[in-house]
């Protein structure tokens, strides 16, 4: 490492550790902090606020990290160009590629460590807050992650849904069992038949579901109709559902909460069930975990260039141009998020859309530098 290189990381790094911080307390005070005050004021033990309050954080840093990248580049370059550090460098002979090299490897280290911490620690610590935040609403209870429990949407391949299936008392999808169902028929948008069951049992290598002592309600205009399968003759009926392990892909729980190799599990489980909404869902949520992290290189291309060219701006223009670049990232990768849930674009193609924009930019903006 040279002197140069040494010079430049000692302006970026430490306002990178500091714009964390910022940010990270700027979005704790924008809410959370209110309901962490409403647990402790409804009588929840302080260990447990404090245990809500570190498995927060992870996914807070994992969307800090690009904010303080970018304002930590751009400070930084202000205070070099400020200085007269940047001309003296450039008078000297040295690039302005050069100079931008060390904030790009350290750019490129922190987005590599947010790749691993998005995968890895942020599913962990969100599924971990939200069996608190149940546990705390359901009064110690086991919350929505229950083993077993099933709430499962089947649709077509053009998102509408055909089957509903509700599991109150069990799903051992092990064993291909099902214990107090109910399965609603859907048909253009209204439910047209359901059917009620003590157990239910799969049909071995098959989509079919056998229900026992099923009794059904049928709607035919505004007059329903109820039947019971109780003799024996139709004491079982067939369905067609999913195989148990398509079923499971559809367990309760957000996107947000699973790790990625069993996202990518359910997806390929789904799409082979033709639930395609629900499969381009986690493919998303990976997608955007493997692209958030790299954020934080294309701002670092944004801020370099930009920090030289404002260091004759008023004071506190880094912050509002961090806030401004940020904002406009995170509508393109909502906006692009859209288009791979309806199928328009492929997960990955989509949401490396923000990230090629940004790199656009911010080679443009260093083009601009060096002229």
């Amino acid at each position: 490492m040279t002197r140069m290189d040494r010079l430049v990381l000692g302006e970026v790094v430490p306002l990178f550790f500091g714009s964390t911080l910022l940010f990270t307390s700027l979005v704790l005070a924008g809410g959370e902090l209110l309901r962490l005050a409403e647990y402790l004021q409804n009588g929840e033990s302080l260990m447990l606020v404090g245990r809500l309050f570190l498995l927060t954080i992870p996914g807070m840093l994992n969307l800090t990290f690009p904010m303080a990248m970018l304002l930590a580049s751009l400070m930084g370059f202000e205070r070099l160009s400020g200085n007269s550090e940047i001309v003296a460098l450039t008078a000297a002979g040295v690039r302005f590629e050069r100079i931008v090299v060390p904030v790009a490897v350290f750019a490129l280290v922190v987005a590599l460590a947010g790749l691993w911490f998005s995968n890895s620690v942020v599913p962990a610590s969100s599924q971990g807050r939200n069996r608190i935040i149940e546990d705390v609403k359901r009064g110690g209870g086991n919350g929505l992650f229950s083993v077993g429990q099933l709430t499962a949407p089947l649709r077509n391949a053009d998102g509408s849904l055909h089957t509903l299936v509700h599991v109150e008392g069990g799903a051992n999808l092990i064993n291909g069992e099902m214990t107090n169902v109910s399965v609603e028929l859907w048909k253009e948008g209204r439910v047209t038949t359901v059917f009620y069951a003590p157990r239910a049992r799969w049909i071995t290598n098959t989509k079919e579901w056998t229900l026992e002592n099923w009794r059904s309600v049928y709607f035919e205009g505004n007059t329903p109709g109820i039947f019971e399968g109780n003799s024996l003759e139709t004491r079982e009926k067939k369905v067609p559902l999913d195989t148990p392990e398509q079923l499971s892909a559809l367990l309760e729980g957000r996107a947000e909460d699973i790790e990625t190799r069993e996202l990518a599990r359910r997806a390929r489980l789904l799409r082979d069930g033709k639930n395609l909404p629900k499969a381009r869902e986690y493919e998303v949520e990976i997608a955007r975990r493997n692209a958030l992290p790299f954020a934080s290189f294309c701002f670092a291309m944004i801020g370099t260039p930009l920090g030289v060219s404002r260091q004759r701006g008023p004071k506190g223009a880094g912050f509002g141009w961090s806030v401004v670049i940020t904002f406009a990232y995170w509508v393109g990768l909502q906006t692009t998020s859209i288009m791979a849930r309806g199928g328009a674009l492929p997960a990955d193609v989509a949401l490396a859309i923000p990230n090629l924009l940004c790199a656009g930019v911010g080679l443009y903006l260093i083009r601009r530098v060096l002229r």
